[in-house]
């Protein structure tokens, strides 16, 4: 076999973030949720203007993971790539490993990238969520599926009651996309919604 197939669940859902000549099509895993629960450390994120905890100086960043949930099911969009392209994506998804679902619809073995135990934790004041990150995921997924699959996406994903860190200004994430204030406002708005109800369910 010359192509591999993985499924994209955060990033990898923006196309912008790939390149512009890769197919894919949306798809669905069952069996499986996003958390908040992928840690990267960067010095940088100390110095991010605006940070509210100065008794909890970050260490870094959290980002999107998998982990299993017999009721759940998740959007995202399946890739072929050829198996010479490989390297680079797992390079870029370093701290993950590559595991294999067969829970959509395709015939052919599919990878999902799954946090290595040595980087996988939830989000806290030390590792908050990286704004700049979750815009990117948020627009890929606004483009793939709409609001509906906006909205799906926070449902389906754990962590939102985490502490942010608001880098739009000066993007720590590498692959930062350019947004209309309008557009970070409905996100922010939706974003705001999730962290209160997911703080309220915690008490």
């Amino acid at each position: 076999m010359d192509t591999v197939q993985y499924f994209g669940y955060g990033s990898l859902v923006n196309r912008d973030t790939r390149p512009p000549d890769e197919p894919f099509k949306k798809a669905s895993v069952a069996g499986w949720r996003r958390a908040w629960a992928h840690r990267v450390t960067n010095s940088s994120a100390a110095s991010v203007p605006g940070w509210s905890k100065p008794s909890h100086m970050p260490k870094g960043y959290t980002v999107l993971t998998v982990e299993p949930a017999q009721t759940v099911q998740i959007d995202g969009v399946l890739v072929s790539i050829a198996v010479a392209d490989l390297p680079a994506l797992d390079a870029r998804e370093g701290g993950y490993s590559r595991h294999s679902v067969t829970s959509t619809k395709s015939t052919d073995p599919v990878a999902i990238y799954v946090s290595n135990s040595a980087h996988s934790d939830r989000a806290c004041n030390d590792y908050p969520l990286l704004q700049s990150y979750v815009d990117c995921v948020l627009a890929g997924f606004l483009k793939v599926f709409g609001w509906d699959g906006v909205e799906r996406f926070i449902d389906t994903t754990q962590g939102w009651s985490a502490p942010m860190l608001p880098d739009r200004t000066a993007p720590l994430y590498p692959r930062a996309v350019t947004l209309s204030e309008e557009l970070l406002a409905s996100f922010d708005e939706r974003i705001a919604a999730a962290h209160q109800r997911e703080s309220s369910n915690e008490y």
